[in-house]
Order: C-alpha cells, then structure tokens, then sequence
C-alpha cells in the first residue's frame, strides 16, 4: 500500500503474517486497535499520523520515520526489533515501559526529552540531533554487553 494517499484507516483487529508496507499514505491518522503484524510494519512518511492504538503488536522492524505529527505511542507498545522514529518531531517522549529493542533510531526528534530507565537496546541508539533531550536515567544501562 505504498503512497495510498487516500487510505485513512485499517478495520480493527487488522492482522498480517509478512511486512505490511504503508509508506507515505499521508492521509492515515491512526492505525487501528490491536493490530498486529508478525512481521514489518513500514510507515514511514504518513506526516498525518498522530497517535498508535493500544494493543499494537510488531514482531519485526516498526518504521515510522517522518511521521512528523506523531505524538504519542501507546504504553503497550511491543516491538521484536528495531524501532525507527527519526524525524518524528512532535514525539516527546516513549511510553515509560517500551522494554527491549534491538536498534532504536530517535535522530531528528527535536522535541524528544528522556528515555525510559527500563529500556534495553541489544544493538545500535541514534540520539544525533535530538536537540530537547535532558534525561538520559541509567542511559548505560540500556545496552547489553555486546553492543557497549
């Protein structure tokens, strides 16, 4: 669904086994409660996207780079990788419980202020240009040994 321009919403308890690829539907404002996707979740560039349902569930990657209206993500998000969120700069900050990610991306968050004290990133965190943040509590402590 690359460049849907017209797609604004999924049904609820919308469920896929692969990528589910949203690129650029610019007039998506919200994904739908309970989605879950065993797989990808590219949604990138849907600048109309304001808020992510409870209950959203993502196995794979979740991209959301340049969703610049984002505001918010939910306190039970779960992602099994990584979680792309640069450019989103109307998003302040992660639910207090994001728990575990392999890579996380926040470049370009300009309004982002802390991390969570409970997060783990096995591999790669970009901060560069996150220009708000102040709080970086037992920022440390959130990579594992490998990735140190």
């Amino acid at each position: 669904m690359f460049e849907c321009t017209a797609l604004k919403s999924l049904p609820p308890g919308f469920q896929i086994n692969g990528i589910l690829t949203l690129s650029r539907c610019t007039s998506l404002a919200k994904l739908p409660p309970n989605l879950k996707v065993r797989g990808n979740l590219q949604a990138d560039g849907c600048t109309r996207l304001e808020t992510l349902s409870t209950g959203l569930s993502i196995q794979g990657i979740l991209d959301l780079s340049g969703c610049t209206a984002l505001q918010e993500l939910p306190r039970d998000l779960h992602i099994g990788g990584e979680l792309d969120l640069s450019g989103c700069t109307a998003l302040r900050e992660p639910p207090p419980d994001l728990g575990a990610v392999v890579n996380l991306n926040l470049s370009g968050c300009t309004a982002w202020r802390e991390l969570p004290p409970d997060l783990h990133i096995e591999g790669e965190l970009n901060l560069s240009d996150c220009t708000a943040l102040q709080k970086c509590r037992n920022c440390l402590a959130a990579f594992t040994s490998e990735a140190i």
